[in-house]
């Protein structure tokens, strides 16, 4: 199960408002990763849609309706003039107790258990609505000196993915870029399937259906990128990559892609 959380387009935008969207969009990503860690969900329940109007009197709660949709929805009332007056981090907080209180009204009407989403609100609180963390468990190397994983850092226009290998001796021994997209588990989650390492030199990470690959190099201290198209052509699959990056961010991949021409060129 996971959550989404828009402002409805009758809302009069304003820079205000457009940072409230953004914002909303990393605090759900942090509070969707807790769902998935603690793989938690309400029974026949895909997806919660969190609607945010300014208009009073249509506030609504309605539950996932069976063999049509299994979203559970709701919309809320709120007051964006008051975020004027709110710093940065204020407004973080207002966002995660919308979306903490929108689980607890989903269960009181639909009589839904929601007391292991208690502690989502707490952890992310206590992180400090921190945006770095790990998309897959850290592997180790087959020669057991070094681990290898995946670190999402959130920012509010895009999400840098990066490949992080470890030793004993250095947290941070070797970072490489993967990618850059926009700040949405939806994204990252297609893009960042599974990693396994191919020598103790050469780490592979690989989207959901394996077709296409991120591998990176210790001793060369780059990335490769490479396709193994399976239910898509290699071309619709490089333009899935530039699709997923926001246009301010392409380079990186369009860099990547220019190397892979080189290698074959050689």
């Amino acid at each position: 199960m996971w959550l989404s959380i828009n402002i409805e387009p009758e809302t009069k935008k304003n820079d205000i408002i457009n940072s409230f969207q953004r914002k909303s969009t990393i605090v759900a990503d942090l509070y969707n990763k807790l769902l998935a860690d603690h793989k938690l969900k309400f029974t026949g329940v895909k997806k919660i849609s969190i609607s945010i109007t300014s208009i009073q009197g249509v506030d609504f709660v309605g539950g996932p309706i069976k063999g049509i949709s299994p979203v559970a929805s709701i919309r809320k009332t709120y007051d964006f003039d008051k975020l004027e007056l709110y710093s940065e981090d204020q407004i973080k907080l207002e966002i995660l107790k919308l979306i903490q209180n929108s689980i607890t009204e989903l269960g009181e009407k639909f009589s839904w258990d929601t007391g292991p989403f208690d502690p989502l609100y707490n952890n992310i609180v206590e992180s400090n609505f921190n945006h770095v963390y790990f998309e897959m468990p850290f592997k180790l190397s087959k020669d057991k000196f070094t681990r290898a994983g995946v670190k999402v850092e959130m920012h509010e226009n895009y999400a840098e993915i990066s490949m992080v290998f470890t030793k004993e001796s250095d947290d941070n021994f070797l970072i490489l870029p993967l990618i850059k997209t926009h700040p949405n588990r939806i994204f990252i989650s297609q893009i960042i399937g599974k990693g396994k390492w191919l020598s103790n030199d050469e780490f592979l990470v690989s989207d959901k259906l394996g077709e296409t690959h991120f591998k990176g190099m210790i001793s060369k201290k780059r990335i490769d990128l490479s396709f193994t198209p399976k239910t898509k052509s290699e071309d619709q699959l490089i333009d899935d990559l530039l699709i997923s990056s926001p246009s301010s961010s392409s380079e990186l991949i369009q860099n990547l892609l220019n190397k892979r021409i080189d290698d074959i060129l050689e």
